[in-house]
């Protein structure tokens, strides 16, 4: 079922962040999440942890980071993290690959924060 069929729940609710924003195995289109509560609720993920960064090419996950970054970044409320967590045998490369991609694009995400 996934969390899309909540977001006018979560909406009505009142709270800050939502948690676990994952288009991988939370099957998340985070397009339509930014779209339904991403003026409303700070959102925080946008990477997969166990398969993007796990299991995925370094361009794979430049995408990937890319895409979260400039689907839930504009107007400010995203949080870019890899869901749930970094487990010991995730490819440095990968995990560097994220980092980097971010790096590169949070000069470019400033402006859509103003």
């Amino acid at each position: 079922m996934g969390i899309t069929p909540l977001l006018d729940i979560l909406k009505d609710m009142d709270i800050d962040v939502l948690y676990g924003v994952d288009p991988v195995q939370g099957g998340v289109d985070l397009a339509k999440m930014k779209m339904e509560i991403g003026d409303h609720i700070c959102l925080w993920g946008g990477v997969n942890a166990a398969v993007t960064l796990g299991y995925e090419t370094r361009e794979r996950v430049e995408r990937m980071v890319t895409d979260a970054i400039t689907t839930l970044a504009p107007g400010g409320g995203f949080i870019l993290s890899a869901i749930d967590q970094l487990f010991e045998d995730t490819p440095w490369s990968n995990i560097e690959a994220m980092v980097k991609t971010w790096h590169k694009s949070r000069m470019y995400t400033q402006r859509w924060v103003q």
